[in-house]
């Protein structure tokens, strides 16, 4: 077997795959999914698919896990993962490993020298792959992306009016998560830790 990491804009045939896999995880109406994956394009955000290709005579390939990358504002070289998802039946064989591994090798390509992700549950896994806590992060993702208008074709927001003082005012408000000593630090309520490595 041989995996793959692919834009979802140059593969659109695995939209439906890719819909199985995220809803598995955090159900929503396939309309609705539909509509965020759609938006995925060669600029910030996109959509990354993780396929699995069998290497007898059919060739089958098959969605086995997915992530998206957004824009980190005012970090130019920097890249937000966010919606790391691996198939639910194939999880405990490696394979969340290996999504990240080929994201940030994808990250690399495509010139980052940094990558971030925001967690609540999976601290342990990301510190096992050389990420390290950070302070939060101002992303330009595509839930954010659902609600602007953009350019057609591309995920370029059109201007607006006072965009550097709503950033100033985002980053007064956002708090700065504690480091967990241990996973028992955790409390009910769910708290994101940011993370980050360098590439």
């Amino acid at each position: 077997m041989s995996f793959h990491l692919r834009p979802l804009h140059e593969r659109r045939d695995l939209t439906d795959e890719c819909i199985r896999v995220i809803n598995n995880e955090w159900p929503r109406s396939k309309a609705l999914r539909l509509h965020s994956l759609e938006k995925s394009c060669s600029t910030l955000p996109y959509s990354l698919v993780m396929t699995e290709v069998s290497q007898n005579e059919e060739k089958k390939e098959q969605v086995v896990g997915y992530c998206r990358f957004a824009k980190v504002i005012s970090q130019k070289n920097s890249v937000l993962i966010e919606t790391v998802v691996v198939d639910k039946e194939r999880r405990g064989q490696g394979l969340g490993k290996k999504l990240i591994e080929l994201a940030e090798n994808y990250a690399k390509v495509s010139g980052y020298d940094a990558i971030y992700l925001s967690t609540y549950d999976m601290m342990k896994f990301y510190e096992h792959l050389g990420y390290q806590y950070c302070e939060p992060v101002h992303t330009f993702g595509a839930q954010m992306l659902e609600n602007s208008a953009v350019l057609s074709g591309t995920n370029t927001p059109l201007p607006c009016d006072n965009l550097d003082e709503t950033f100033d005012e985002m980053k007064e408000e956002s708090p700065v998560p504690p480091s967990p000593s241990s996973s028992a630090d955790i409390s009910p309520t769910l708290v994101m830790f940011w993370m980050t490595k360098k590439l």
